[in-house]
This record gives structure tokens, sequence and C-alpha cells, in this order.
């Protein structure tokens, strides 16, 4: 059974639409060089992370469904003069990139995922065979306007960071990965109802009959 230890997790106070009021509240958390820079979907990502001290050699994952979607739209908006900052802004990782780059965070190892109901397979895989002593699993999604009533991006807008490290010391909570003599029927799970397990504290249990059983639990 391979194992570590989550120390710190921190979600967006709400799930759902955020207002514009409600994003200036955000900005106003960040420096203004800072802000003028991030999206809508940096900035939740930017403030989940704030209290974490991230450095260079530890390993930042990051998991999404549709990413930048919002900007996206912004972006064919733009055309036929078809803007470049969107561009950049909507091609995945774009997200957290931003905010390591807006804090001149130096990280040697990011994992960007992006799916849907299988996506927690790929992102605990990563955080369980990481080698750093300290890993991070930071993920989102921004609602969008058109494409999410096509079903092309989120209807709804949340973020979270979950802080792993090998040291049990002050846990509270643990992820594990159990493949000898598994013999299981695949239950997976995808970002919005992993966002909503963990930000009310409930037990998760991801099975597939090629990777096993994934079980993240908090300690009393």
């Amino acid at each position: 059974m391979i194992k570590t230890f989550i120390h710190q997790v921190r979600t967006t106070s709400k799930q759902g639409t955020f207002t514009n009021d409600e994003l200036s509240e955000y900005r106003k958390r960040f420096e203004v060089s800072e802000a003028r820079r991030l999206t809508p979907l940096a900035l939740l990502l930017g403030d989940v992370i704030r209290p974490f001290n991230i450095i260079g050699d530890d390993t930042v994952v990051y998991a999404t469904t549709y990413s930048e979607s919002l900007i996206l739209e912004k972006y064919f908006a733009s055309m036929p003069a078809a803007s470049p900052t969107y561009f950049q802004n909507s091609v995945h990782p774009s997200g957290i990139e931003q905010v390591f780059i807006a804090r001149k965070l130096p990280i040697t190892c990011l994992l960007p995922f992006a799916g849907s109901d299988n996506l927690m397979l790929g992102v605990f895989s990563a955080i369980l065979l990481s080698t750093s002593k300290c890993r991070y699993l930071v993920g989102g999604e921004f609602q969008a306007t058109w494409m999410s009533e096509t079903s092309c991006a989120s209807d709804v807008s949340f973020a979270y960071a979950l802080h792993f490290s090998v040291e049990k010391a002050g846990a509270i909570g643990q992820l594990t990965w159990e493949t000898d003599g598994v013999n299981t029927e695949e239950h997976s799970m995808g970002n919005v109802l992993f966002y909503q397990k963990i930000r009310d504290r409930q037990k998760i249990r991801i099975t597939n009959p090629d990777y096993g059983v994934f079980n993240l639990e908090w300690f009393e």
C-alpha cells in the first residue's frame, strides 16, 4: 500500500456563480500587479493556495475538466482580430501557471491533468507516486456562458487546494493506494464531486480494475 498524509485543505467559500462584485473582492486579496493579469479561475486558484508555502522542489498537481473555457469564449469573440492574450490564457494549464508567474514561484514539477469522470485516477496516482516530500493538489473550474449551456464548459465555479506530505505528524487525513490482490468494479469520480467531498470532509473511495483502490480519509 502506498500512502501520503493530508496536512491542509482549502476550498472557495461557495460553489456556483460568482458575481463581478465577488470577483472584485478576490482581486483585492492580490497585489495590483498580480490581479490585473489573472483570469477569474486564476483568482480563485491563487486565493486557495495563498497560505501554502510552496517551494521549487515541491510537486504541484493541477486538476480541471474544462480549464479556461470562459477565456476561450472571449478569444472566439475577439475574432477576426484574435487576441493573443486571450489565446495564451485559454490554453491548459494556464489557470495555475498564471498564479505561479505572477508570484514568481519557480516550480520544478507541475503535473497538469484534464479529464471528466476518470480525472481523479490520474491525479491520485501522480500524488502518490511523487518523490517530493511535499505535494500539492490544486484544482477548479469557472463557469462560462454559451459553452456552459452546450455542455462544453462547467456550469459552476469553484477551487480547492490540498497539501500532502510524507510526514504523519500533524496530519488531518490520508490518501492511500492499494493495488495488490485487488479485484474490483470501476467507481470513478470527476472534479465537481471531488470538490464537494473535500469541502464537506467526506470520505472518498475510487476503484478501478486496472489501477486498484484509492481511499481518502479524514482523521477525527
